[in-house]
């Protein structure tokens, strides 16, 4: 056979492979009735005693017997079939059809078999690349990875099957794999890394499993599911409830961007990645700020200079420097003015307005504030990410509106929240529940709670909270936090099911209500687990 025909059998054998799985579904044509299938089997086992080259006769044995589980009769079946034939093409096949059998029945020597096939002198890089596909087809991927490592070297290819390995890690969530073996194929196997609908796919996926990574490498330091978003999503108002877990999984990740970076792979949006982790996680304000401003330097797309922009923005923010940073966010907005593409400029505008917003709030500059927030929330769909963060810090602006001194404090406590001053914060927040306003008064008092839930002090979160005014919204999210705590910090189920009953009660027509209706069928659930154990 020449080459081509050996590629149209190994497509097809890609299209339509006899799988075990294939062979025990499919039992159409084997009777069901004991008596006769026994007298079919010995009809075909004397014809193959006949001709024992014939594989017409094989495969009819084959699918009665492997619905029999009789692996062993069919492995010497198998053997005598292979002794009788000598061409070469013919003889591989039924090796590798021998191969499947041993792996099905569960034999030990199922290995050596395969070693036996691979080191033939006579085998090509085609034939091997069937039998890996038929080791992946049987589960058997940990041999198929040591084979293919062991290939690159002996090929000189350190790509060799990189595409399809990135699939098969890829379906078996193996995320480390698939990245690694994706930065092969990009590295050494693609001439064109960021240009083709391929490799753009391959880099996107990078990012998502890096993000997937990084979620399980941090861990928050309290889980409340339903109300964790009610003070961590906000970017004007956000604590963040995660300590890392996993340091080797970050630096993992941070090597995936280096590489990236070095072999100049979506440089500038790897870059960013970096720069967010050692800002957001690592909080190495320096570094990152550098790497933002380095890709602000030699970026040619208006969308990732405008992001490195927020990026040193919002170190500047958290390192105190309100005017600096609202400097270079409009300095961006005027070069923005610039640019033609019109939705383009539109979205980064907002994310820019969005940017000065927050910064007039840290300020505490309420007038100027409320009219760059009302301009933001008009232009903005609801759909936008930042619509539901505006429209919080809307109705908590509404609170001030006769105060604007008292804005001037609170606004002068997120910002030092933002600065990880929680010291000072607390003594400004202890000042602010002293004011008549009870609506100012018992969101200091919520955001006290909440910044003493951070720090771990549970007794004290829950004490704060019990002192609170029954007629505010802070009231209705506290008794949800406090439902949480119990539930799943002191896994108080019973206290739980209780606080979470009487904020149904009070609140029946609640936002929370499916969530918390959600919960409590999960803990009768756990209970009654117990209880029958």
């Amino acid at each position: 056979m020449n080459k081509k025909y050996y590629i149209i059998i190994f497509a097809l054998s890609i299209l339509y492979t006899q799988s075990l799985d294939s062979i025990l579904i499919n039992q159409k044509n084997i009777p069901k009735n004991r008596t006769d299938e026994h007298k079919i089997l010995n009809k075909y086992l004397e014809l193959f005693q006949n001709n024992k080259s014939n594989y017409e006769y094989l495969v009819k044995i084959k699918e009665i017997l492997i619905i029999k589980k009789e692996f062993d009769e069919l492995i010497s079946i198998y053997e005598q079939h292979i002794e009788n034939i000598s061409e070469p093409n013919i003889l591989f096949e039924r090796k590798v059809e021998l191969l499947e059998i041993k792996m099905w029945g569960g034999k030990k020597d199922w290995q050596e078999f395969l070693d036996s096939i691979i080191n033939d002198k006579k085998i090509n890089q085609t034939k091997i690349e069937y039998i890996l596909y038929k080791l992946i087809q049987n589960k058997k991927i940990d041999k198929t990875y040591e084979l293919v490592k062991n290939l690159r070297i002996e090929y000189n290819e350190p790509h060799f099957f990189s595409k399809k390995l990135i699939s098969v890690f890829k379906e078996n969530n193996r995320n480390k794999d698939t990245i690694e073996e994706s930065l092969i194929y990009l590295i050494f196997g693609s001439s064109h890394r960021n240009n083709s609908v391929t490799n753009k796919i391959i880099i996107e996926q990078i990012f998502n499993l890096c993000d997937e990574i990084l979620e399980t490498a941090l861990i928050n330091n309290f889980i409340l599911p339903i109300t964790n978003k009610q003070f961590s999503s906000n970017a004007f108002l956000n604590s963040n409830f995660y300590e890392i877990q996993k340091i080797d999984d970050i630096q993992y990740i941070m090597n995936v961007y280096k590489k990236l970076i070095e072999y100049d792979i979506y440089y500038e949006k790897s870059k960013l990645r970096l720069a967010d982790i050692n800002y957001n996680i690592l909080n190495d304000f320096d570094k990152a700020y550098n790497m933002y401003d380095e890709v602000e330097k030699v970026s040619s797309k208006i969308s990732i200079d405008t992001e490195a922009i927020l990026g040193k923005a919002d170190i500047l923010i958290a390192k105190g420097y309100l005017d600096s940073a609202q400097s270079i966010i409009n300095h961006q907005k005027i070069l923005l003015e610039k640019f033609k593409s019109h939705q383009t400029k539109q979205n980064l505008r907002h994310e820019l307005d969005y940017k000065n917003t927050q910064i007039l709030f840290y300020k505490g500059s309420y007038q100027e504030m409320n009219s760059s927030l009302d301009s933001l929330i008009q232009t903005l769909e609801l759909k936008n990410k930042n619509c539901n963060d505006l429209l919080e810090v809307k109705t908590i602006a509404l609170f001030f509106n006769q105060e604007p001194e008292s804005f001037k404090k609170y606004s002068s406590i997120q910002h030092k929240i933002k600065m990880n001053k929680s010291f000072e914060s607390i003594l400004e927040l202890i000042q602010l529940m002293d004011t008549e306003n009870m609506l100012i008064s018992e969101l200091a008092q919520f955001q006290y709670a909440i910044i003493e839930l951070e720090k771990g002090n549970i007794k004290n979160a829950q004490q704060i909270i019990s002192t609170m005014n029954q007629k505010t919204i802070f009231y209705e999210l506290s008794l949800i936090i406090n439902a949480e705590i119990e539930d799943h910090i002191h896994q108080n189920y019973k206290n739980a099911i209780k606080l979470y009953e009487e904020f149904i009660n009070k609140y029946p027509n609640s936002i929370y209500k499916e969530n918390i209706l959600k919960r409590l069928n999960q803990i009768y659930k756990l209970l009654n687990e117990e209880l029958d154990s």
